[in-house]
């Protein structure tokens, strides 16, 4: 029987789905664009976040701290005394802005302190933007995740657009352990992840931003009405940050035998189809991309306790 696959996702499984990320799926690249452990600060890929909140912070390299503890970049946030702005902050933005469709993740403990506003950004111009991490929950246990973008008609906020688009409650505090956060991008979908699990996701066709001029941004500021108990200094404490991309092997490929299977060379190709009698390994959870089609013509086995997910979108460069 053949069956052809022009949708955009589809999830096979016999037990329960296993999140798929570059820790377990071979489609990523093992060359990342941004793998950073702050054993030192790489200025050449970041550069201090300018000041376009002035009226509430200022952004200075004098807060961005890798001595504290080795492998921890500490970003500092401080009261000063004085007129506008009333806080130096530590923050910092890429000094590219060619970001592609990729795996964004970052590991951190945020400060248990009211009044901050807290991000993990992907901003691009014309209003295209996506929030990977904004938290000014003072519970540290809520966070908001949302994507914008002003450059189509209507504009477009997921927050507003979405119904299910709100604050998500979390079951860890991010002031007391290392947490990490992701995000898979790709055309035509988001999908956000907490601890390699995936909490929320988005699929609008052209409404999701493209990667045309987007940087990065890690800007732990201050809230625009910080708390009248707002206490400071406090800091922002930072194991790494870590950007994939998607291998690229744009042919049409056929998967005739479990042996092919095993030969099979993940990456986005143009299309896949499977032919005769192919498995999937035991206790295994595989990713197909393509940018056609994936077709099944002939038996195609998912057994129990391993995974399936075909995902259909366009090329990703």
């Amino acid at each position: 029987m053949k069956r052809l696959f022009y949708m955009c996702f589809l999830a096979l499984f016999s037990d329960l789905l296993i999140s798929q990320t570059p820790i377990d799926d071979l489609n990523w690249s093992p060359d990342l664009l941004i793998n950073d452990n702050f054993n030192s600060m790489d200025w050449q890929t970041w550069r201090v976040m300018h000041n376009w909140w002035p009226t509430k912070e200022n952004f200075t390299s004098t807060h961005v701290l890798t001595n504290i503890i080795p492998g921890l970049l500490h970003l500092k946030a401080e009261q000063v005394n004085g007129s506008p702005p009333f806080y130096d902050v530590g923050g910092l933005i890429t000094n590219s802005t060619d970001y592609p469709y990729g795996y964004y993740e970052i590991k951190w403990q945020l400060p248990d302190s009211y009044g901050r506003w807290l991000t993990f950004w992907l901003l691009g111009n014309s209003g295209r933007e996506i929030d990977i991490l904004e938290n000014v929950d003072v519970s540290n246990t809520q966070w908001g995740s949302n994507v914008h973008n002003n450059s189509v008609t209507p504009n477009f906020h997921a927050s507003q657009d979405i119904p299910y688009w709100s604050d998500v409650d979390v079951p860890v505090n991010f002031s007391t352990s290392q947490n990490k956060i992701g995000l898979e991008w790709s055309p035509g979908i988001v999908i956000f992840y907490l601890n390699d699990v995936p909490y929320k996701e988005i699929w609008y066709d052209n409404r999701i931003p493209d990667p045309s001029g987007m940087a990065l941004l890690i800007t732990p500021g201050i809230d625009d009405s910080p708390f009248p108990n707002l206490w400071t200094p406090d800091y922002t404490i930072i194991d790494w940050v870590k950007v994939w991309i998607l291998k690229r092997n744009l042919v049409s490929t056929i998967i005739n035998s479990n042996q092919s299977l095993s030969l099979y060379d993940y990456a986005l190709n143009t299309s896949i189809t499977f032919q005769q009698n192919v498995s999937i390994p035991s206790q295994q959870n595989l990713t197909f991309r393509a940018t056609d089609h994936i077709t099944i013509d002939g038996e195609f086995t998912v057994p129990a306790g391993s995974g399936c997910t075909f995902i259909v979108h366009d090329d990703v460069q």
